[in-house]
Parts: structure tokens; C-alpha cells; sequence
């Protein structure tokens, strides 16, 4: 069985910033230093911690895909062409597509990147 990918750091905070607030078992949190990942048995909105700057929320790549497209109304789609992964991101309410990316070697990366310039775009918009 194929494991799910977890987001990356960068990601992560992205997310947070974002507002992403879903409870996962996943975390970053910074401890004596230094950022480390952690993991708990039970669910916990990380993002919502009283020390919340010294957490954050580490979901997988798809849950990261559904809160863009439940809470943004923004779609991040994936697929193969000719050998290599590409991405298109789209903007649910306006039915267009937003921006895309081709060529990357990974359906995780095509993601990850499709992921990253969606929250770009959306803090653009908001700030």
C-alpha cells in the first residue's frame, strides 16, 4: 500500500498562514532550538495551540488539496503528460484556470508545487 506524502516544512507554515485549522495527528514544532516533526495518537488543530508560533500542522498532500478547494474554493489538479507530472490550479467560484506548471518529474512534486504557488496566490490576494 502506498503511503500518503506529507507536506514539507515550507508547506506547512504556508498552510498555517493560510489558516488551514484541520486537527491531524502530524505537526512541526520547534523544541530546544531546532524545528522537529512530530506525531500524536489523536487528532489536535496544532495551528490552534496557545504557543501556536512554535507549532504547525503537518497534513498530507491531499488533505492540503481539499482545505484549498473546502476553504478557498481553489482546485490543484495533478496528472501525467508525456512522461513528466504538470499541475493546473483552479479557481472554483470563476470556473477558470489560475495558473499551471509542467514537466516535474513527480506526481508529489507536480502536487507539493501546485500546493505551494496556490497559497501564494492566495495571500496575494488577501494582503
Amino acid at each position: 500500500m502506498t503511503e500518503l506524502q506529507l507536506c514539507d516544512f515550507e508547506t506547512a507554515k504556508m498552510l498555517k498562514e493560510a489558516g488551514f485549522d484541520w486537527p491531524l495527528q502530524k505537526s512541526f514544532y520547534f523544541n530546544y532550538g531546532e524545528w522537529k516533526e512530530g506525531s500524536r495518537t489523536y487528532e489536535v488543530n496544532y495551528n490552534g495551540f496557545v504557543d501556536s508560533e512554535k507549532y504547525f500542522s503537518r497534513p498530507t498532500l491531499e488533505h492540503a488539496a481539499m482545505w484549498l478547494r473546502e476553504a478557498k474554493r481553489v482546485n490543484v489538479n495533478a496528472y501525467p503528460d508525456d512522461g513528466a507530472w504538470d499541475y493546473n490550479i483552479y479557481d472554483l467560484d470563476k470556473y477558470y484556470s489560475i495558473a499551471g506548471c509542467f514537466n516535474l518529474p513527480t506526481y508529489s512534486d507536480a502536487l507539493t508545487a501546485g500546493i505551494k504557488k496556490a497559497l501564494e496566490i492566495i495571500t496575494t490576494k488577501t494582503n
